[in-house]
């Protein structure tokens, strides 16, 4: 192994610890609905947040949800092309990525249940209570991880993305089959209208 490849595992694996120092530090000071402010210091920088900070958020998970759609559209066309040898872009495109987002929320959805299961000593049933409800941001707070909050953080960011994209990809659907319902629409008005023309 030459040196600039160890630079850079050792700069990727640096990188990594950051990470996880970040994760870790949110984790720790992200709120379940177990603290709430009490302060007016406190209570005002809240307001400042909800002003700012969640309608940012919102934008961010936003573009990550198209953008994990366009990379599932070009997967998918790899996949079609490269190893089932068709040719031409794909049919039903974007009933495929909606398929695919959701494999990837329910997957999200019972892998990080079965973390709980074991970590915070829920029911499996619990588990799936607790991430369906916040990566749907309904958030009761009536089950809040304590024991191993590192273990949470990572499975709500990644639950979160994973319902913009299927909103993403579920309003890609959508707006398929209202252009082509238009454009078949249109076909039948023209069709007709040569058909008055000729009588």
């Amino acid at each position: 192994m030459s040196l600039e490849e160890n630079a850079s595992e050792a700069h990727l694996l640096k990188a990594g610890v950051h990470c996880y120092k970040i994760i870790f530090f949110f984790s720790r000071w992200s709120g379940y609905g177990d603290f709430t402010p009490v302060t007016s210091l406190g209570k005002g920088l809240c307001v400042v947040y909800a002003f700012f900070g969640i309608p940012i958020t919102i934008l961010l998970f936003k573009v990550i949800g198209q953008q994990m759609l366009r990379g599932e559209r070009s997967l998918i066309t790899t996949i079609e092309k490269r190893f089932l040898g068709r040719i031409g872009a794909p049919s039903c495109l974007n009933e495929k990525c909606l398929l695919f987002a959701v494999v990837y929320f329910l997957m999200l959805l019972l892998i990080g249940a079965a973390a709980h299961v074991k970590s915070e000593g829920w029911s499996y049933g619990d588990g799936l209570y607790f991430y369906a409800i916040t990566f749907t941001t309904v958030g009761f707070g009536d089950l809040t991880p304590y024991k191993e909050r590192y273990i949470a953080v990572p499975f709500i960011l990644l639950g979160l993305t994973a319902i913009s994209n299927i909103l993403h990809a579920a309003a890609a659907v959508a707006l398929i089959k209202r252009v082509t319902a238009g454009s078949e629409e249109k076909d039948k008005t023209e069709k007709l209208t040569e058909k008055e023309a000729e009588v």
